[in-house]
C-alpha cells in the first residue's frame, strides 16, 4: 500500500508537471505554433507507442516471472533483447512518418518554421520509444515508482523548467527552441532509464554473462527466440499497449488534417485535463499487474481475484472525485490557459463521460493481458480503435473539436465493456471494484434458496 500511495504521489506531480508543460506551450507560442506542436507532439507518442510492438509488456511480464523462479539468464535475455529493440524499430518508423507528414503540415501549418521542429520531434519519438520500454521492465522488476518517475514525469518537467528559465532570462522561445529542448530532455531520460535498469540488472543478477557461466551458443539461441517471441505476440501487444496513447491523441491528429491550429490546441487542452483519470489508473495498475501476472503463473487464482477486484477499488475510489471535480468547474480549469479556451467546456465535459467508465472498469484490459489472454486484450483495444476510427471520421468534420470527443467517449466505453466481459467469461470473477455488488447478489441468491427450502 505504501508504494501504491508513493506512485500515486508522482502521477500527481507527472499531472502536474504535464500541466505546467502545456500551460507553457499554450502561452509562450502562438496559437499556430501550440497547433503544430501538439500535432507533431502527437505523432511522437504515438510512433514511439506502436513501435515498440508491445514488447515492454511482455518484457515486465517476464520479469516477474524470472525473478519469481529466480532465472538470472531470463533476466539478461530480456532486457538486451528490448533495449536492441526499441532502438533499431522506432528509427525506420519515424524515417516513413516524417515523409508522409510533409503535405499534411504544408497545407494546413506554416511550412516554413516546421522543417526543424518536425525532425526534433521525430527523433524524440525514437528517445521516448526506449524510455517507455525501459520504464516498464523497471516496474517488473519490482521498481514501478523509478519507473513511473522515467515514463511520466521527468521529459515534461525538464522541458518546463528548461523553456521558463529562458523566458526569465528574456530569450527568444519559438517552436523550434522548444521542440530542440523536449529532444534533449528526451535523450538525457532515455539513458538515464537504461543507465538505472542495467543497475538493478547488476545488482540482482552479479557479474554479466561470459563464456564460462553461459553457453555462447545457448546465449545467441535464447536471444533469437526472445526476438522470436517478440514478434509473435507483437499482433496483439502492439493494440493493447498503444490503444491508450492513440485515443489520448489522435483526436489531435484528425483535428490536424481536417481543422485548425486553434481546434487542435484546445482539443489537446481539454485531453490533457480529462485524462487525469487515466493517469491514476496507470500508476495503480503499475503497482499491482506484476503481482496479477506472477500468481497467475503460479496457479495462484483466487489471489488473482483478489487482488484484481483490490485493485479496481483502489482505481475508482481516486479516480471518481477527480471526475467530478472537473465536470462540475470546467470554466475554471480551462481559463487558466486563457479566455478563449472556456469554449471547450462542452469539449471536456463529453470526454469525462467516458472517463466515467475507464474509472469504473478501465483495468480489465490490463487483467487480462497479465494472466496471458493477450487474444481478448488485443479484440477489445481492436473495436475501441474500429469505433473511434468509425466515429470521428464521422463526426470531426461536422461537429469539429466536439465531435472528436463524443467519438473517444464511445470508443471507451465499447472497449472496456468488452474487455469486462472477457474477464468474467474467462476469469470467471467480475472486475467491478466495489464488491457490495456481488454481496448483495450472493444475498439475494441465499434469500430465494432459502424461501425454496421453506
Amino acid at each position: 500500500m505504501k508504494r501504491t500511495i508513493f506512485a500515486i504521489i508522482f502521477r500527481i506531480f507527472g499531472a502536474a508537471t504535464q500541466f505546467i508543460f502545456t500551460l507553457s506551450i499554450v502561452r509562450l507560442l502562438s496559437v499556430e505554433e501550440s497547433g503544430l506542436f501538439f500535432f507533431l507532439y502527437a505523432i511522437a507518442l504515438i510512433l514511439s507507442a506502436v513501435s515498440r510492438f508491445g514488447c515492454e509488456l511482455s518484457g515486465m511480464r517476464k520479469i516477474a516471472e524470472s525473478i519469481s523462479v529466480k532465472s538470472k539468464l531470463n533476466v539478461d535475455i530480456v532486457i538486451a533483447t528490448r533495449i536492441i529493440f526499441t532502438i533499431i524499430s522506432p528509427l525506420f518508423l519515424c524515417l516513413i512518418t516524417t515523409i508522409c507528414i510533409q503535405p499534411i503540415i504544408s497545407s494546413n501549418f506554416d511550412a516554413t518554421n516546421a522543417k526543424h521542429p518536425t525532425y526534433f520531434m521525430l527523433t524524440s519519438a525514437v528517445m521516448l520509444c526506449v524510455t517507455g520500454a525501459s520504464s516498464e521492465i523497471l516496474k517488473g522488476a519490482g521498481k514501478p515508482n523509478l519507473g513511473i518517475f522515467y515514463n511520466n514525469l521527468s521529459v515534461p518537467a525538464i522541458t518546463s523548467i528548461t523553456v521558463i528559465l529562458f523566458k526569465c532570462l528574456n530569450l527568444e522561445i519559438n517552436i523550434s527552441v522548444l521542440t530542440l529542448t523536449f529532444l534533449v530532455a528526451a535523450s538525457s531520460v532515455s539513458v538515464l532509464s537504461i543507465a538505472s535498469l542495467l543497475s538493478w540488472r547488476y545488482s540482482w543478477v552479479g557479474t554479466f554473462c561470459s563464456q564460462k557461466r553461459y553457453d555462447q551458443k545457448r546465449l545467441c539461441n535464447e536471444f533469437s527466440m526472445e526476438i522470436r517471441r517478440i514478434f509473435r505476440d507483437a499482433p496483439s501487444l502492439t493494440i493493447v499497449t498503444s490503444t491508450s496513447i492513440i485515443m489520448q491523441w489522435i483526436g489531435s491528429f484528425v483535428l490536424g488534417v481536417f481543422g485548425t491550429p486553434a481546434s487542435v490546441t484546445g482539443y489537446s487542452l481539454v485531453s490533457r485535463l480529462s485524462i487525469i483519470v487515466s493517469t491514476v489508473n496507470s500508476a495503480i495498475t503499475s503497482q499491482f499487474a506484476p503481482t496479477i501476472g506472477a500468481k497467475y503463473y503460479l496457479k495462484d487464482y483466487t489471489s488473482v481475484k483478489c487482488v484484481s477486484q483490490f485493485m479496481g477499488t483502489v482505481i475508482a475510489v481516486t479516480s471518481l472525485p477527480l471526475i467530478l471535480l472537473l465536470f462540475l468547474f470546467p470554466q475554471f480549469f480551462l481559463g487558466i490557459f486563457g479566455a478563449d479556451q472556456v469554449e471547450f467546456t462542452t469539449t471536456m465535459r463529453i470526454l469525462l463521460l467516458g472517463q466515467i467508465c475507464s474509472a469504473l472498469i478501465g483495468h480489465s484490459g490490463m487483467i487480462l493481458t497479465m494472466t496471458g489472454n493477450y487474444s481478448d486484450a488485443s479484440k477489445s483495444s481492436i473495436i475501441a480503435i474500429m469505433v473511434l476510427a468509425a466515429t470521428m471520421l464521422m463526426l470531426v468534420p461536422l461537429l469539429n473539436s466536439s465531435g472528436a470527443a463524443t467519438a473517444m467517449s464511445i470508443a471507451v466505453i465499447s472497449g472496456h465493456s468488452y474487455a469486462y466481459y472477457c474477464v468474467a467469461h474467462r476469469l470467471r470473477f467480475s472486475s467491478f471494484p466495489f464488491r457490495c455488488i456481488e454481496l448483495i447478489c450472493g444475498m439475494k441468491g441465499s434469500w430465494r434458496s432459502s424461501t425454496a427450502n421453506e
